[in-house]
């Protein structure tokens, strides 16, 4: 039986934990407590930030020009569709004499 204060070995997952813990870090802090605050982001990284902003404003306004587009070729086909079936619909009206009705008005 092992000794539980001193096993001897140490458990396998604190072994694997070691390689996410983050040894390079320091608190950059004042004697007085005060931490100090970040340096300033660089030109260079603003200028990318704005350029993806740019490029997914430019993605949503490329996407909804598409489906305008996709909706303004369906309109004239739509309704195209709805005269050839009101069309169709008189016909069957003048086909039957004028007695036809749709259902639940047999007054």
């Amino acid at each position: 039986m092992t000794d539980p204060i001193d096993p001897g070995e140490r458990p396998r997952h604190v072994e694997d934990m070691e390689y996410f813990v983050i040894r390079d870090r320091t608190i950059d802090m004042t004697p007085d407590g005060r931490i100090h605050a970040p340096p300033p982001t660089s030109f260079g990284t603003r200028l990318l930030r704005i350029a993806i902003v740019v490029a997914v404003v430019a993605t949503a306004a490329a996407v909804a020009a598409l489906a305008l587009w996709l909706a303004l070729i369906l309109f004239p086909i739509a309704l195209g569709a709805a005269f050839v079936a009101w069309a169709l619909y008189r016909f069957r009206l003048w086909q039957a004499g004028g007695r036809f009705r749709p259902p639940g008005e047999w007054s």
